[in-house]
């Protein structure tokens, strides 16, 4: 499960804007805290311009952080609110089984077409994977980013219909491939585009397996937001005081339709979505092409890394590795660092589609590894300022829990060191698959680590 979000249409109050949509992402980590991420583009800018002296067109991050932590401390979240963004995606990544550890930030949303001007940020699972990476070119181990490639190598339509641009014919065969070649998946999805005329393009879409909804806010922000639930929603208005003069008693929520397309767009004319600017399509699974009938015309070509065609806002480094450092509270006493060695450690894809751990599991413990020094901002000194306002009992009952998820994290250790045992006594396990497990091993060492960091600093 992960948590997805965005709005379209550029804003009447830019403010507000910010806080709303902090919020909203604030509260996806409900669904993920593996990592975060964003995509968007710039009111006023035009894509095609590199000229560094004037406004970025794309602000473009992503890094294994919780969302929570993220808004509160990072300056790249700071950098939305001048950024003023009229189509902007969110994702709060909660890591699946065998399909791309967060830590190598290259497995976490968005993922992007080689100029940046295209991003998909994806809720599900797509059990087709296995099958598809060998016929798309992908640089990360994450199912999601197959449908990003598909989409962006579909590049003509074999859609006949006058009432509909070349554009949308041609986004949506992609779109169509998508529903025909993993018909099996779990999936809320989001688009975004900049286009050289300078056009905004939103595209949505779910199946059964996964919710998605709008709100319409055109009348009082001039924006229309999505986001993976009502409960995210709600929770952000209550916590965004200074909405409430915006709100009206017309405010709709929608939930997107299973199988059916949601396409919005806004240019320099029309900054906000009308009626006219959204299109709906229906879809029907299975309808277009099945794996075997894919022709090599039809197959995503060898890619090469390109530069982005216009200015961007990217705080991505070598291999999409976050560059900037979420810093460190101002209300912290010390500031503690770790070298983890993340970064040098995973450096190389995970392969295989062997079952990787849970990420969900024993939460506490990985999200103070996190804490530690390689993907949050809260110190051990803040957790111990936290923790020395609980009552003697609390701390107590803590510890006990403590204890209990290391020895269940022993119990499972043993499973793990028997199951390969067997495995490879009896032949069964490729070196691919023993490969991976090593990398999913490393990755919950490097967390182990941390928190055994975190302790030993204690005053």
């Amino acid at each position: 499960m992960c948590g997805i979000a965005g709005l379209i249409g550029e804003s009447k109050q830019p403010q507000i804007s910010y806080s709303l949509i902090s919020k909203i992402l604030f509260y996806l980590e409900k669904r993920g805290e593996d990592a975060t991420g964003l995509w968007g583009t710039q009111k006023g800018a035009i894509l095609a311009d590199q000229d560094e002296s004037k406004k970025p067109a794309i602000i473009y991050h992503k890094e294994p952080t919780k969302s929570s932590e993220f808004v509160k401390y990072s300056n790249v979240w700071r950098k939305v609110r001048k950024f003023n963004p009229n189509l902007l995606l969110l994702h709060a990544r909660a890591a699946s089984y065998g399909v791309g550890i967060p830590s190598y930030n290259k497995n976490n949303h968005p993922f992007t077409s080689d100029d940046v001007s295209l991003a998909i940020i994806h809720n599900g699972r797509i059990p087709e994977y296995t099958d598809l990476k060998d016929k798309f070119k992908t640089f990360s181990n994450c199912d999601s980013e197959i449908l990003l490639r598909i989409i962006a190598g579909t590049e003509t339509s074999e859609i006949e219909d006058e009432t509909i641009t070349d554009y949308q014919k041609t986004r949506l065969s992609g779109i169509k491939k998508i529903w025909s070649l993993a018909d099996a998946a779990h999936m809320a999805v989001a688009v975004g585009e900049f286009k050289p005329d300078g056009t905004r393009h939103l595209w949505l879409w779910r199946n059964d397996h996964r919710p998605l909804w709008l709100a319409d806010m055109r009348e009082t922000l001039g924006q229309i937001f999505f986001f993976s639930e009502p409960p995210i929603w709600y929770e952000a208005l209550k916590e965004c005081p200074e909405i409430k003069n915006f709100l009206s008693k017309k405010q709709r929520l929608i939930k997107v339709p299973t199988e059916q397309i949601f396409h919005m767009w806004i240019d320099a004319e029309n900054t906000i979505v009308t009626d006219d600017q959204v299109n709906k399509f229906n879809i029907k699974t299975g309808s277009l092409k099945t794996l075997e009938e894919i022709s090599g015309s039809d197959l995503v070509p060898s890619i090469e890394r390109k530069n982005p065609i216009t200015s961007i806002i990217c705080n991505l480094g070598k291999d999409d590795e976050p560059e900037e450092k979420v810093p460190v509270s101002a209300t912290s006493k010390k500031k503690q660092t770790y070298s983890t060695g993340a970064t040098s450690t995973y450096n190389k894809p995970v392969t295989g589609g062997v079952t990787s751990p849970n990420y969900n599991a024993h939460s506490s413990a990985r999200t103070n590894a996190k804490n530690a020094g390689w993907g949050g901002a809260t110190t051990y000194q803040q957790n111990q300022k936290k923790q020395d306002h609980l009552p003697p009992e609390a701390k107590g009952s803590l510890l006990v829990e403590i204890e209990s998820i290391c020895e269940q994290i022993n119990t499972e250790i043993t499973k793990v060191k028997t199951a390969i045992a067997n495995n490879v006594s009896e032949n069964s396990i490729s070196a691919d698959a023993l490969s991976d497990i090593l990398s999913h091993l490393e990755s919950v060492l490097l967390d182990i680590r941390g928190t055994s960091h975190m302790v030993k600093g204690k005053d």
